[in-house]
């Protein structure tokens, strides 16, 4: 027969058991609070980002009658107009003009002109137009004023990397530069205009001279008036 605990020795079981309880206490306890505060953390950390987003909201809002900063990158006259026979379009008489047009007149050439909006016959200086008129894919394929003075310059290694680049609209009014650069007796870079053609598919260099000749002819006819 199994002799009986002593006192003590229930004493001391009873003891460690409470201890033990006691720890098991003590670390979900432990885990609660740390629980709690990771929550108040997340909750002050989202509070704090939806604070920031409302201050940068309120900072890019665009106003009817805050003045935008428009370029053309048009290498002739360019007219935008904020409706359909506008008699009084904004002129953009040569490439890298710069304008500056209300907003509210803004968002109406943007709806009028989407066409020019997107081939890079212009473009907006102001990233909070281009975010809010969804244009940011748009603009990623448009070369830059820099850029275009780039291939302009014909003495930059990128130059007809930047050409490829381009989109279709925007190549063909570097052609019409160099064709006017070269008419107006300008010196140009031949071999960048040899790379150029095979992009564009034909001779930049047979449009040049048949410019020459229609120019000479027609100031023929102007000197027998």
């Amino acid at each position: 027969m199994a002799r009986p605990k002593s006192i003590k020795a229930n004493v001391v079981a009873s003891v460690e058991n409470y201890e033990k309880k006691s720890e098991v206490n003590e670390t979900e306890l432990l885990k609660q609070q740390l629980a709690e505060l990771n929550r108040k953390f997340e909750l002050l950390l989202t509070t704090k980002q939806q604070e920031s987003k409302a201050n940068d909201d309120e900072e890019n809002k665009l106003s009817s009658d805050e003045y935008i900063k428009v370029m053309s990158l048009c290498p002739h006259q360019l007219n935008l107009s904020t409706q359909r026979g506008d008699k009084n379009p904004f002129v953009f008489n040569k490439f890298g003009e710069v304008k500056r047009i209300l907003y509210s007149d803004l968002a109406k050439i943007i709806r009028n002109h989407d066409n020019f909006v997107r081939d890079g016959s212009f473009v907006i200086l102001d990233k909070r137009v281009i975010r809010t008129h969804g244009l940011d894919d748009a603009y990623e394929k448009i070369l830059t004023k820099e850029n275009f003075e780039k291939i302009l310059s014909g003495n930059d290694s990128d130059a007809i990397n930047l050409f490829k680049n381009a989109n279709s609209s925007q190549q063909e009014y570097i052609v019409q530069v160099y064709i006017k650069k070269a008419v107006d007796g300008e010196e140009i870079d031949l071999n960048l205009i040899d790379r150029m053609s095979r992009v564009v598919g034909y001779s930049i260099n047979d449009k040049i001279e048949k410019t020459k000749e229609t120019a000479r002819l027609l100031k023929e006819i102007k000197s027998a008036e």
